[in-house]
């Protein structure tokens, strides 16, 4: 089994070529802490490409998708004299993969010399070489040349280095890229990351052809990787898993990953032309297949998996839908499938159907559920929060907590601090203390695992009995009625996940990049002092304002819509209560706050609730993640 983010293997390179136009800024390298970003970037012998350039490169795409070897091989050749004579050298030395002039002239099935023989008229440099040995350097490169994806290095620096500046570095980089004044290291963050792409794509040329199949929906993927063992070679290519792969044999990449849009009705047609021109074959994947013929019965289980995996994560949710229910139709107690339809129905904000979702699989499969981690982690959490015994009678809370101790609560007003962010002193200092010692006791661990996009150190509230107990109190009997009255809605508000986080100027998670929740509503509440630590707080994009609140204070704000993140804490520790919540009223209003006459002010839960945006997609670029997610991508 190859685990998902395993590097299967690791390529040797002969060149690396930008397929860019910014050229890196002389004032960079004077930044703070810059060699650590410098030391994580390939060097090429090559310029990045000009306007013109680039200009050109989409003019020939527009005749041939394979671009990358017709337009910009032939750029980089200008701009690295020696490249051509050394490629030629090599073409002429590998008599094995190259064919020679009378079977280039036999084999009709390469097209070769007609492929090829107008890309050789366009090119710049045929002056240097006859067509004949045009086309064997153009079939020598096409089993080798494959697209990266590498990370701007503004945006390492912005994620890797400014949370380890202090303020005086931080207002040198701000007097340096010449940045809008401000205090917060996040709002310096957004600003570099607001300036340029996450990634920046180069074309590498390996030593040898990687002899992997290609599909649309690859499980596999070539990724730049700084050389760990030798220190002479500035860093590999790497063959990394996608997801979980059964077998070798399996493995698959996307051969025109890069040039390609996505768009589902024309795309289909796009990428047979460009996949032909690229490795001179057709596609027979999943989707070409699904896509062709409009239907699934050509696919096999895992086909219809592939599939499945493919849409979900891309957001075709319907579509995503169908697949999984079909998968269970044919072996219904495939638990993947199970957890995958329950996260449908979370990202289209179908809280409670996405718990009777994951209920029903329990219940009817209990041993294959307690062996599926994303399985076993829900039943807990249905365990712990009931969200479903009598969802429609407020006699439920009473049962839920019984024998619990009321919280001392201090005060149920509320202040608006910035529109769709309220502030409330809710708890006193004991309480916040008795938090932080439930969760260190009889051994509880810190996790860093739970949430792959935005990871914490943190103490899930359902795995610490104590906690859990007073928390449920104090949600259902004190949060719920102020939650209703502060965005005008009913107190059908639903604990998705809580966790008490800690924050430490030592660590490496000392702060929180700018993303959004995968909730409806979130709470932040402040478990100890501002003055124990410097730095830290809970800053808001769209305001560019940090908000340190005091201790046994709880910011309640829209966490699917607000962008924010958690300043670094550059000495002490922070600690907070992060709670993550959903408001659903399941089709009705039974549940309602009798107090609240106010108009709502967090926007209508029924009219969102038929939103497809959903927070868990993988990113396979190695940019800023935006969304606070919980696993639900399928493995």
């Amino acid at each position: 089994m190859i685990r998902k983010g395993e590097c299967v293997k690791t390529f040797e390179y002969l060149r690396i070529f930008p397929l860019f136009i910014e050229n890196d800024d002389a004032s960079w390298r004077n930044l703070p802490q810059w060699e650590t970003v410098s030391e994580q970037m390939p060097a090429t012998s090559c310029r990045p490409l000009t306007k013109f350039q680039a200009m050109l490169g989409q003019e020939l795409a527009k005749s041939s998708p394979d671009f990358v070897l017709v337009a910009y091989l032939q750029i980089c050749m200008e701009n690295d004299t020696n490249l051509l004579p050394e490629l030629l050298k090599s073409v002429d030395n590998d008599k094995q993969s190259t064919p020679n002039r009378l079977d280039l002239e036999r084999d009709e099935s390469l097209h070769s010399l007609n492929r090829t023989s107008r890309h050789w008229k366009q090119c710049r440099i045929r002056d240097q070489m006859t067509i004949y040995q045009w086309t064997r350097l153009y079939l020598w490169i096409s089993g080798r040349i494959h697209v990266i994806s590498v990370d701007h290095p503004m945006h390492l620096y912005a994620s890797q280095c400014l949370p380890r500046l202090d303020a005086n570095e931080r207002q040198q980089v701000i007097k340096q890229l010449d940045l809008t004044p401000t205090t917060s290291m996040l709002g310096i963050m957004k600003q570099i990351q607001d300036r340029h792409p996450p990634v920046r794509l180069f074309a590498v040329l390996l030593d040898k052809p990687c002899f992997l199949r290609h599909s649309c929906i690859a499980n596999a993927t070539l990724e730049w990787q700084i050389n760990q063992i030798d220190a002479n070679k500035a860093g590999t290519i790497s063959l990394t898993a996608l997801y979980d792969i059964e077998f070798l044999n399996d493995l698959t990449i996307n051969y025109i990953a890069n040039k390609m849009d996505h768009d589902e009705v024309n795309d289909y047609e796009d990428r047979l032309r460009a996949l032909e021109a690229r490795t001179g074959s057709s596609c027979d994947c999943p989707k070409c297949r699904y896509q062709m013929m409009n239907e699934f019965a050509t696919l096999d289980l895992a086909d219809r998996l592939a599939l499945a995996r493919y849409y979900l994560t891309n957001g075709s949710l319907q579509v995503a839908k169908e697949l999984y229910q079909n998968v269970l139709e044919i072996e219904p107690d495939y638990m993947d499938a199970w957890h995958a339809l329950g996260a449908i129905e979370l990202s289209q904000k179908n809280f409670l159907e996405a718990q009777r979702t994951w209920a029903q699989a329990i219940e009817r499969y209990p041993k294959q559920c307690s062996q599926h981690s994303g399985m076993a982690l829900q039943a807990d959490k249905l365990r712990a929060y009931c969200y479903l015994d009598d969802c429609n009678s407020s006699s439920r809370f009473a049962v839920t907590n019984a024998g619990a101790n009321k919280s001392p609560t201090i005060s149920t007003s509320f202040q608006m601090l910035l529109p769709g962010v309220y502030v409330s002193r809710m708890l006193d200092k004991s309480i916040c203390q008795q938090i932080l010692a439930w969760s260190q006791c009889n051994g509880t661990m810190w996790t860093q695992n739970r949430h792959y996009a935005v990871p914490t150190y943190d103490i899930p509230v359902h795995t610490v009995p104590l906690l859990l107990k007073w928390f449920q109190t104090w949600f259902i009997h004190d949060m719920r009625s102020l939650l209703a009255r502060q965005f005008g809605t009913s107190v059908n508000y639903f604990v998705h996940d809580a966790f008490v986080v800690k924050y430490e100027a030592s660590s490496t998670s000392n702060y929180l990049p700018l993303h959004m929740d995968e909730s409806t509503h979130s709470l932040v509440v402040a478990l100890n002092d501002p003055n124990e630590y410097i730095g830290g707080g809970t800053y808001f994009a769209e305001t560019d304002t940090t908000q340190r609140a005091a201790l046994g204070e709880v910011l309640s704000f829209r966490g699917d819509q607000v962008l924010h993140g958690g300043e670094a804490v550059i000495k002490g520790t922070r600690y907070i209560l992060a709670v993550f919540l959903y408001h659903d009223d399941d089709g009705n209003e039974l549940l309602v706050n009798a107090n609240s006459s106010a108009k709502p002010t967090g926007g209508s839960m029924k009219r969102e609730r038929n939103e497809t945006r959903i927070g868990n997609v993988i990113r396979e670029s190695k940019a800023q993640k935006v969304d606070f997610s919980f696993g639900f991508t399928p493995e």
